[in-house]
């Protein structure tokens, strides 16, 4: 029995991966727990005491995923540092592993941010929010959302704003993310980095996991 523990930057990636991990996590196979933090910065900043902490009790079923938003910052550089603290914490990491291949941690980066993720799975943006026009829909079908230059949480506030939601200012995002989640199939999405993130955990139930229509 494996036991996942994420530690998350937001509210808003708890609710969709409270939804999301489900669909792809077996229950007879692996339990998880999700832990939100107040932002990019918080997250960091607590991170290795975090992981030190979870350092002096977890065994071998425990697999610590960590995810954060690369936002504007450099994806590498974002990563080095993640890495590190894990290693700061004496934690192997799926790219740093022990000398008998075995690790404890996974960082993971949404580029640029969680609502990229959506923009990847235009169908769900369709059926969460049936509203929105079609060539909307087809536009985000156009695109590679991790490669867009708007801010993705922007972005997706305009497509639900052309369908006639949300006449604010800001994106509802704990609200939107639970909305769109509950139609996301999590083997179908444009974003790589939401693909990476999947194929991170289907990894341990499924040697062919390779071969699902995850790139």
């Amino acid at each position: 029995m494996i036991n996942f523990e994420f530690l998350l930057e937001e509210q808003s990636a708890k609710e969709a991966l409270e939804i999301i991990l489900p669909k792809i996590i077996p229950p007879d196979r692996a339990s998880f727990s999700l832990h939100g933090f107040n932002g990019k910065g918080d997250l960091l900043r607590k991170l290795e005491r975090r992981l030190t902490g979870y350092r002096a009790w977890i065994n071998d079923s425990y697999k610590i995923i960590i995810l954060i938003d690369s936002d504007n910052d450099d994806c590498h550089a974002l990563k080095h540092q993640m890495e590190q603290l894990c290693r700061n914490a004496n934690l192997f990491t799926k790219t740093y592993k022990n000398h008998d291949n075995s690790f404890s941690s996974i960082t993971r980066i949404a580029i640029k941010e969680l609502e990229s993720w959506f923009l990847g799975a235009p169908y769900a943006i369709k059926a969460a929010y049936p509203r929105v026009p079609e060539k909307t829909i087809s536009r985000l079908n156009s695109l590679n959302p991790d490669t867009i230059k708007r801010k993705p949480s922007t972005m997706l506030l305009s497509c639900l704003q052309d369908g006639g939601y949300y006449k604010i200012a800001y994106l509802p995002k704990v609200e939107v993310a639970k909305n769109i989640s509950l139609h996301m199939d999590p083997m179908h999405n444009r974003s790589t980095s939401f693909k990476v993130f999947i194929k991170a955990i289907t990894d341990f139930f499924s040697e062919d996991a390779n071969q699902l229509n995850l790139f």
